[in-house]
């Protein structure tokens, strides 16, 4: 049996006097108060707890490409010391070779940045029936993800190609 009631204040503070009204005119089963919030809470417990199980993988996923697009960069950028090297020995500032370092990275940061947009926008083009309130493009969500992928790539090439920049052109050379 479920008695609903509608209050203005504290809907707790209700709760002993109904169960002593309850047990006044004969009801003998026990009494367990609930506010429509409590049930509400009961009812959405499930998709809450997948909404948290999809956050925390999609955050795993994040960090393992944040991990993956860092090590590609900085192995990519350690293979061409001999290049630094030798463009150094050439005449080349480090300031030049910075700039192009972070530029090709740039580029190809891009390039990727743009096909995963338009694969995004495809993908939720596809699946738009399934999902409560979306639109086919959520500039909330494309931007903020492809600015950090711009930022991490940068800064990774950056931190990458710093230790190169200023070594005796000899020494970069020869250390293959």
């Amino acid at each position: 049996m479920n008695v609903i009631l509608r209050t203005r204040g504290d809907p707790a503070l209700l709760a002993q006097p109904l169960a002593r009204a309850m047990h006044g005119v004969g009801f003998k089963a026990p009494i367990q108060p609930a506010t429509f919030d409590d049930l509400m809470n009961l009812t959405l417990l499930v998709e809450r707890i997948t909404a948290a199980i999809v956050a925390a993988l999609s955050g795993l996923g994040l960090g393992l490409a944040v991990v993956g697009l860092a090590a590609a960069i900085s192995y990519s950028v350690s293979e061409r010391r001999k290049e630094l090297g030798i463009r150094v020995a050439l005449g080349a500032r480090p300031g030049q070779l910075l700039q192009m370092i972070l530029r090709q990275t740039g580029v190809v940061a891009g390039a990727g940045i743009g096909i995963g947009i338009l694969l995004g926008v495809g993908g939720t083009a596809l699946f738009k029936s399934q999902f409560f309130g979306i639109r086919t493009v959520e500039w909330t969500v494309l931007v903020p993800v492809a600015a950090g992928v711009l930022a991490v790539s940068l800064a990774v090439a950056y931190g990458s190609a710093r230790p190169w920049l200023n070594v005796d052109p000899m020494e970069a050379v020869r250390h293959v």
